[in-house]
């Protein structure tokens, strides 16, 4: 899942990934990489407690560090 993050993570559009001060929105971003996970058009959907224990969806400390690095390749 680390290595498909970071490319889930690149795909977020800026005006999601950064809230109004100019900081990583993770709320937005992590809903963001569910609905891509999920293959969703809509943001609206709920999301199984399984999928966190099965690896379907990124580790939360994990997601954390990538949002960091990503924020750190689109500042570059």
């Amino acid at each position: 899942m680390d290595d498909n993050l970071l490319e889930l993570l690149s795909e977020v559009p800026n005006d999601v990934f950064f809230n109004d001060q100019g900081d990583p929105n993770y709320n937005a971003i992590f809903v963001e990489v569910a609905r891509r996970i999920y293959r969703l058009d809509s943001t609206e959907f709920m999301i199984p407690s399984v999928d966190f224990l099965t690896h379907k969806l990124p580790n939360l400390t994990t997601f954390q560090r990538s949002v960091s690095t990503e924020r750190k390749r689109r500042a570059s």
